[in-house]
């Protein structure tokens, strides 16, 4: 949980603007792959799941917030990076190349595969959930006043990159089934 509050009969004055925040911009990076051979019979499968939850809240609570000459503004909020660069992590993969750079909050790689003389099966699937709550809000009789305005805002904007490959090579039956839910 992130939390930015002005609680407990507080008392904020100000001259200028005023900005109470609480934001995340957690990223992360999933790498999962299985791989399998065999003369007869092989199956690779590779399973990823990612989850992403947060709590984010900026609040006015039964407290006096005045700016004389600006603005009053609440934000909580979910925000992936500007950029990141998932090649430069050490993520102990080879032969696999990552993105330069993202501005995602999830980037999930899933690779599955199998080779066979007669038959081979390749599975990749990749589960990525994001549940956040997200509260901004002015409660218990507080007063709230400033000359430019007051602004609220809760906003989302998480952002999933997943991509889920699944190969077989046999000499009788090969099967595929790459999977992302996002």
């Amino acid at each position: 949980t992130i939390t930015s509050r002005v609680t407990g009969g507080s008392s904020l004055t100000a001259v200028g603007d005023i900005s109470i925040e609480a934001a995340d911009a957690t990223t992360v990076v999933m790498v999962a792959g299985g791989f399998a051979a065999s003369s007869q019979a092989a199956v690779g499968a590779a399973l990823s799941t990612v989850y992403v939850g947060s709590t984010i809240l900026a609040g006015i609570d039964a407290s006096d917030v005045t700016s004389t000459g600006g603005a009053v503004s609440l934000t909580a909020g979910i925000e992936p990076p500007a950029e990141t660069d998932p090649s430069s992590l050490p993520l102990g993969v080879s032969g696999l190349d990552m993105p330069s750079a993202t501005s995602s909050g999830i980037v999930s790689v899933t690779v599955g595969g199998a080779a066979s003389g007669k038959n081979a099966g390749g599975l990749g699937i990749s589960v990525n959930v994001v549940e956040n709550d997200l509260e901004a809000s002015i409660t218990g009789g507080s007063d709230v006043s400033a000359l430019t305005g007051v602004t609220l805002s809760a906003v989302d904007a998480s952002v999933i990159d997943a991509l889920a490959f699944g190969g077989a090579g046999a000499g009788l039956v090969g099967a595929t089934a790459p999977a992302a839910d996002v």
